[in-house]
């Protein structure tokens, strides 16, 4: 599976080359028990002062559902974990958190569905979440809260969104501080015959 991972590693240096990161990116290996090492690559702080953390190994390996006696082990989604912060904030610890999160696949046997939890870490003041859907017109809602809660009645509402497109830039009048944002789907879009939705990528910006 190291193919896999080296079109990960090629793919996240051409993204951020575009985007005018150049610099090698600074890199820590993390490794859990019974597990294959995780990767966390630092690209930046770019021009605009910004961060990004990302793992290089969760998508080793498909996700499957570890109850699923039929599950193919060669095909089903892949991801990786970005988190992307202004320089300055603090980030110790940031890379283990990173790493933990992209191993809970392997480690738990989390598939990880449309719905996202997002642990900034720390309590922090969210400015705009910037998302890109997997299809559009899906209906959804960015909740935050400063704890993990399995209602999302619970959380406080960033957000609330109908028709979203397939990438939507989210700000709000007035920073909200929390450590936890959920984005939550209330309504998916109907791709080739069937409800499908997801969130390829979410970018939180505090300050």
């Amino acid at each position: 599976m190291s193919a896999v991972v080296d079109r990960v590693r090629e793919q996240l240096r051409a993204h951020f080359a575009a985007a005018g990161n150049l610099a090698e990116p600074a890199s820590a290996s993390v490794t859990f028990l019974g597990l294959e090492p995780i990767q966390v690559l630092r690209f930046g702080p770019d021009s605009a002062g910004v961060l990004s953390y990302v793992s290089v190994g969760c998508a080793r390996h498909p996700m499957a559902d570890p109850t699923d006696i039929a599950a193919d082990p060669h095909r089903g989604p892949r991801a990786e974990v970005v988190v992307t912060l202004r320089a300055g904030l603090p980030t110790a610890g940031l890379a283990r958190s990173v790493a933990l999160l992209a191993a809970t696949p392997a480690v738990e046997g989390v598939v990880l569905t449309p719905d996202a939890l997002i642990d900034l870490g720390a309590p922090r003041s969210v400015r705009s979440v910037d998302l890109k859907l997997v299809g559009a017109n899906s209906n959804l809602q960015v909740l935050v809260g400063n704890r993990p809660y399995p209602d999302p009645q619970r959380y406080r509402t960033f957000a609330d969104v109908t028709g979203a497109g397939s990438h939507i830039l989210l700000r709000s009048p007035r920073p909200m501080t929390s450590r936890y944002v959920l984005v939550w789907f209330t309504r998916l879009p109907w791709i080739d015959g069937g409800y499908r939705g997801g969130v390829r990528s979410v970018v939180v910006r505090s300050g």
